[in-house]
């Protein structure tokens, strides 16, 4: 009985994470949308995430439903309803009793006091409706220690596993344009998009009477209303009536109004309704087969959302998905929320204090001309009306909210480390925050006061080196011929001097006169563009000038360049447009969050930048110094002098040494070094007050300081500057301290095993119809020794020659790729073949082979000239971080990898062993043989087992057994380097954590076991 319940309790999260990762497809039948109608999200709904700027929105609560009556109110108000009419409905909203109402059932309140006392099933229910909580300002619950014990709870008390929970996103994509259920009163330019459990019932009745052109206080009138379905329709047949242009239009035009709900509240009522009571008469449960166990329930519908969310799950294909999607999905995934969010009014609906929601709704109908009298009807019809699907009454309602709210790792799904009470408290400020909830108070000087804003608390990805030309306009160098000498400029690095160098360098006479050193920094026709350069000399030609001079780069560290640049762009020449702050004035952490969104839109090719002279600006001062010049494809080709101008006297020194190899005279040299430390440029930035204030303000925040330090990684990496110190760490050796980089704090969710086949090319097999053995090679797992067996084997007459053994290699008759076989053999006579052989693979401890992988690949390189390590050089840290985020792009079709031989070996030294081989399809026809390379002894005996059955001679399993301990080609085990690495991830808890989360199914599926610190 235990295993049925621990198997059905994930039932319900896993569907919503097959929807969001696409496994699932939802929506298929009638029964779908119920999921969807009453479960999904709500910032799932009418699409949320591209409409929500249109929408109003309205919070919707069963027992308060004056409030709610009250914001009906003021929307009818807006739209110029008469009061006669808005009062009218206001009397309707507190009247009208749906059909499936919940609120005053006991078993309403049974469940709910059951949630809130199971804080594992409360926390996991927070996670699934994170966004609905951010989003609608509702407020999160706060964990209780009350205990029930009733017959509800005893079906709900199913173990579940602790987990990292992480927040399910707002959706960016409309799931169905079927199911956006909008309704429209083309005469008061009104529109609302419809919401399962947030009061849409009343809100049809509301809609439905307004829209009709002469209104009778008829209280049975405004009931059967709902029912008149010809008043409103699908997003799919509104655009195909009006045409999607002029109908996007129209919903910017039309004031569009949101019901949303408190999501825990939305999520019990909707449970009351479809799974405990059932619809209808013949009592059918949407619960995904868990019953009335809401545990089970909130567990299956957390993964099919993440399966929506990432293509897994394609919702809406039938009725029962369409029922969950409606009442269980994010109300953040309705209504194209993603796209339309700024265009809504949003209003909440409370079914305990109705006068509240509609005096919220008569102020937003008061505005489009309803009538008071309307709007004290339709407020007193809101207090009359009960649904038949009502719940709150219900005292089972109530069990199961109270369940919930004591069980907070449920409730919340560990959105944070319980450990960590100053990130719970960030946490908890920052909704706070961002709802008004809670205000900061003005510090004691102005700098502080309006940089005190929440940034983001996210996972902190550091930026990669971009690998493309962003724009040859803005790639400013300047060259002298005669001197074969070059440049290239990157703002806030100390451009303006450099081009005074440069420009003084380039006159063929030198006049040894300070003031014409000076005004040479203004005469630009001593230097170009790249675009120009190329057009002159021809883009080879260039490209071949760059590689014979010297050109030298002008860097500095990362932090001293962003403060630069701010206090020269934004504190000291702020213009009423704010060109160049970001719209952030003086507020330096605005600032940067707006940097780094901006960096990542670029990179992903989401922002296409250099189109203005503004643009540049940002480019020249503030985008990563490996952005720039090229960095990508000519790193190699520059020399890097380090620009500090609290230290001009080493800087003058560096240039000196420059301009010696360039055959510059002395007395020109000793010239120019003197004026490097005279020269006060018109924006220097470094001996103001203010930079000092900024800069401490930053080092004295720690995750601002973190954001900055991943936006300029690769500046500190590349150029060798050093990482703020923030922690403790006491190791002192060459690896800890290029790895005790700051890695986020991040939910970490298990890379999921990729259920495609990313390339048949890079499918490496080999076969011995003689003996009926096939292999599939993953690269550090023994690939080397056992395709030196598999050799071996093959060979008709086999002589004991340790060098047969250890120099045979495979030269494509031997073994070939996946693609290339089923076109040799036809991919059904290739099937075929492979169902005959006893096929084998092996596999390794996933950190033994990443450990390995790392120290041969990007340690000491494949040889000295080619390392495989994403530009991270020896950083282990980066490397991880990158290589995780390389993935789930993989995973998620945003990198198409296998494209080039590099890519190969990431994915056959470094890419989880359940992504090899087409494990998705196949696993159940290898045998699996674990590789250790400490301990070839156990290893060998199951090689001698595997062939032993094939009928291969005692004599030649002997020989193999005893080569197999001399192969050494690329082995690492033994290596100092290696136990050093090993030790570092093993001392570094949150780094470990993040690569048990890569290999998670590795260890699964192969029955690996867990380090301890990976075992939650």
């Amino acid at each position: 009985m235990n295993i049925v319940k621990n198997i059905n309790q994930w039932i319900y999260a896993f569907m919503l994470w097959q929807t969001l990762n696409h496994k699932s497809i939802p929506y298929t039948k009638q029964k779908e949308f119920v999921y969807n109608f009453h479960f999904y999200p709500q910032t799932w709904s009418c699409d949320y995430y591209k409409h929500r700027k249109e929408f109003t929105y309205i919070k919707y609560n069963s027992s308060d439903k004056d409030s709610f009556s009250n914001n009906i109110a003021k929307i009818l108000l807006n739209s110029h309803v008469s009061n006669e009419t808005s009062n009218f409905i206001k009397k309707m909203i507190n009247d009208v009793k749906t059909d499936h109402i919940t609120f005053s059932q006991n078993e309403t309140t049974i469940y709910k006091n059951m949630l809130y006392n199971d804080p594992l099933l409360l926390q996991k229910v927070c996670s699934i409706y994170y966004y609905d909580f951010i989003e609608f300002g509702f407020e999160f619950p706060k964990e209780s220690n009350a205990s029930e014990e009733n017959v509800i709870n005893s079906i709900n008390k199913t173990n579940q596993n602790l987990k990292y929970f992480h927040p399910i996103p707002i959706i960016n994509r409309t799931l169905s344009k079927k199911y956006v259920e909008l309704f429209f009163i083309p005469r008061l330019n009104l529109g609302t998009c419809l919401l399962g459990k947030t009061g849409s019932a009343v809100t049809r009745m509301i809609f439905c009477y307004l829209k009709k052109k002469k209104n009778k206080m008829n209280p049975n009138d405004f009931k059967i209303c709902d029912f008149d379905n010809k008043h409103f329709n699908n997003l799919k047949n509104f655009e195909e009536i009006y045409g999607v242009k002029k109908f996007n239009r129209l919903i910017k035009r039309y004031n569009f109004v949101i019901f949303v709900r408190n999501p825990i509240e939305r999520l019990i009522s909707g449970f009351m309704h479809l799974c405990y009571y059932g619809i209808g008469k013949n009592k059918v449960r949407y619960c995904y087969g868990c019953n009335k166990n809401l545990t089970c329930f909130v567990n299956v519908l957390e993964k099919r959302l993440w399966q929506t969310l990432n293509h897994k799950v394609l919702p809406y294909k039938n009725k029962e998905e369409l029922f969950y999607s409606h009442h269980f999905y994010p109300q953040t995934w309705r209504c194209d929320y993603y796209k339309q969010h700024k265009e809504f009014t949003y209003i909440k609906y409370n079914s305990s204090d109705k006068d509240s929601f509609f005096n919220n709704y008569a102020k937003f109908l008061q505005k489009y001309q309803v009538s008071n009298k309307t709007l004290n009807f339709i407020k007193e019809k809101i207090f009359d009306v009960k649904t038949d699907h009502v719940t709150i009454s219900k005292n089972e309602t109530k069990i199961y909210k109270n369940m919930l709210y004591n069980d907070p790792l449920l409730l919340q799904k560990k959105v944070y480390n319980e450990k960590d009470s100053v990130l719970k408290q960030i946490i908890k400020n920052l909704v706070l925050f961002r709802f008004g909830l809670i205000t900061y108070t003005k510090k004691e000087n102005e700098i502080n006061s309006i940089n005190k804003t929440n940034h983001n608390l996210k996972n902190l990805y550091p930026i990669p080196i971009i690998n493309r030309t962003l724009s040859k306009e803005y790639n400013h160098l300047f060259i002298i011929p005669r001197l074969k000498l070059g440049t290239c400029l990157i703002g806030k690095t100390g451009s303006s001097i450099s081009i005074m160098i440069f420009c003084y360098l380039k006159k063929k006479k030198n006049n040894m006169n300070p003031k014409d050193f000076k005004l040479c920094g203004y005469n630009r026709k001593y230097y170009n563009n790249l675009k120009h350069f190329e057009k002159t000399y021809g883009v080879k030609k260039f490209n071949r000038l760059i590689k014979r001079y010297n050109f030298v780069i002008f860097v500095r560290n990362p932090i001293e360049r962003l403060i630069s640049g701010f206090m020269h762009l934004c504190y000291n020449n702020i213009k009423k447009e704010n060109y160049y702050c970001n719209e952030c004035k003086k507020n330096f952490t605005c600032f940067v969050n707006i940097l780094e969104k901006r960096l990542w839109q670029i990179l992903n090719h989401n922002r296409i930048p250099y189109t203005k002279h503004k643009e540049f600006v940002y480019n020249y001062h503030f985008y990563p110094q490996t952005w720039s010049c090229d960095y990508y494809k000519h790193h190699k080709e520059f020399t890097y002098i380090k620009y500090n101008s609290s230290d001009k006297e080493s800087f003058s020194n560096n240039i000196a040494k420059i301009l010696s190899n360039s055959h510059v005279s002395n007395e020109t040299s000793n010239f120019i070094k003197k004026m490097i430390n005279d020269v006060k440029t018109d924006h220097i930035t470094f001996s103001q007050n203010e930079t000092t204030i900024y800069k401490n303000m930053l080092y004295n925040d720690s995750l601002l300081l973190q954001k900055v330090c991943s936006i300029y990684y690769f500046d500190f990496i590349q150029f060798g500057f050093e990482f703020p110190e923030k922690s403790n760490a006491s190791e002192e050796n060459e690896i800890n301290s290029i790895n005790k980089t700051n890695h986020s704090l991040k939910n970490l969710h298990p890379i999921p095993i990729i259920n495609r086949t990313l390339a048949k090319e890079y499918i490496r097999l080999f076969f011995l119809p003689s003996l009926k053995l096939g292999i599939c090679f993953i690269g550090k797992t023994g690939s080397f020794v056992t395709y030196k067996i598999f050799c071996y084997l093959k060979k008709k007459k086999n002589k004991m020659n340790q060098n047969k053994l250890t120099s045979c290699k495979m030269d494509g008759k031997n073994y070939d790729n996946l693609a290339n076989l089923e076109k040799n053999y036809g991919v059904k006579n290739f099937k075929q073949f492979y169902k005959k052989l006893n096929l084998v693979r092996f596999v390794r401890n996933p950190i033994e082979r990443l450990i390995s992988g790392f120290i041969h690949l990007c340690y000491y390189g494949v040889d000295k000239n080619v390392q495989y390590c994403y530009g991270c050089n020896k950083n282990l840290t980066c490397f991880v971080n990158v290589l995780e985020k390389r993935l789930w792009q993989t995973l998620n079709h945003k990198v198409l990898p296998y494209k080039n031989n590099e890519e190969y070996m990431y994915s056959h030294h470094f890419y989880p062993q359940t992504w090899g081989c087409e494990y998705y399809k196949t696993h159940n026809k290898f045998t699996y043989i674990k590789y250790s390379s400490s301990d070839k002894a156990s290893f060998s005996n199951n090689i001698s087992k595997l062939v032993l059955n094939s009928n291969v001679s005692n004599k030649t399993l002997n020989f193999i057994k005893k080569r197999i301990n001399i192969i050494k080609p690329h082995t690492t085990v033994s290596k100092k380097k290696t136990t050093i690495y090993k030790n570092m991830l093993y001392n570094d808890l949150l780094l470990l954590q993040k690569v048990c989360s890569i290999y998670y199914y590795d260890f699964i599926q192969f029955g690996f076991e867990f380090p301890k610190e990976c075992k939650n």
